[in-house]
Parts: C-alpha cells; structure tokens; sequence
C-alpha cells in the first residue's frame, strides 16, 4: 500500500554562516586551497513557533604542506 506522495518546502535563508578554515586542521599548515563548497539549509523552530532558516556554507580544503 502506498501512502501520499512526499513533499519538500522550500525555504529562503534569512541569513548565511559560512564555515571556514585559516589554516589545515592536520599540520596547521597554513598553505590551503579550497576545493569544494557544499551548501545545507536548516530550519530552526524556537518557541512561540517561528522558525528561523540558516544557510550554512562548508568550505572543503586541501592542504598543500601535508595532503
């Protein structure tokens, strides 16, 4: 038995975090360069019931010192 199609809400950030990094989380080198970007949306819902969209911004590396 089948049950309702599924559905997805879209949502529009209300703000953006961006997810750096300054140096290799490894060898602390410092000589990085980024390769990938991956973004995600969540949705907050603190009380009384509003919710808050946050789009959040994963910057992937490569470090050039240790790989």
């Amino acid at each position: 038995m089948a049950g309702h199609k599924g559905a997805t809400q879209k949502f529009t950030p209300q703000k953006t975090t961006h997810h750096r990094l300054s140096a290799c989380p490894k060898c602390n080198g410092t000589n990085i360069t980024q390769i990938k970007t991956k973004k995600r949306v969540m949705v907050s819902i603190p009380p009384p019931q509003q919710h808050v969209v946050t789009e959040h911004v994963l910057h992937r590396y490569n470090c050039q010192t240790c790989h």
